[in-house]
């Protein structure tokens, strides 16, 4: 069966990195100081970290196919064939599939546990996106947008969502940029 698999954005994944760069500059510039061990120990303490999350973001995938959609990550997955899928949202950096019913896979589950996930009075997701979350038929999208945005994924919704292809087109030619 042919499929087609989708990484998280370049720039998402180099976010990883730039996250955790401040921290392995102190590392080293500790290394540097008076006390070395204690540059040693950051550096023993965060380079397995930023290794394991690097790991984990770099093989995230997002894999359509002639039937569905797999949304795989380490740990966790979604799965729903096209026709579940009845709307695709494209508010910038609130990208996802919406399902009409719920979608299928271990990761519905951690996703609805975790849908309240966010910074001190910043959540990661809006109200709406929540409450799609907590009944499962959301897909978050936003790490592989810039594949939708860019248009290469719009061929492959094309063929097998033509429908979702179009709202994409559409939430592109209303977008301001």
């Amino acid at each position: 069966m042919e499929t087609r698999s989708y990484p998280v954005s370049r720039l998402r994944r180099g976010l990883v990195l730039g996250a955790f760069l401040p921290i392995l500059l102190s590392a080293v510039a500790f290394g540097f100081a008076d006390d070395p061990q204690i540059g040693l120990i950051l550096l023993l303490t965060i380079l397995p970290i930023l290794t394991l999350t690097y790991w984990v973001v770099h093989h995230t995938r997002l894999i359509l196919t002639p039937k569905g959609v797999v949304w795989r990550q380490v740990g966790c997955r979604i799965e729903s064939p096209w026709d579940n899928i009845v709307a695709l949202r494209m508010e910038k950096g609130h990208e996802g599939f919406v399902g009409r019913k719920p979608f299928s896979g271990p990761g519905v589950k951690r996703m609805a546990a975790f849908r309240t996930a966010g910074l001190k009075g910043t959540a990661l997701y809006s109200e709406a996106e929540q409450a799609l979350l907590a009944e499962g038929r959301l897909m978050p999208l936003a790490p592989f947008a810039y594949a939708i945005r860019n248009g290469s994924m719009l061929p492959d919704l094309d063929r097998w969502a033509p429908t979702l292809a179009k709202q994409a087109r559409d939430a592109a030619s209303r977008s301001p940029e």
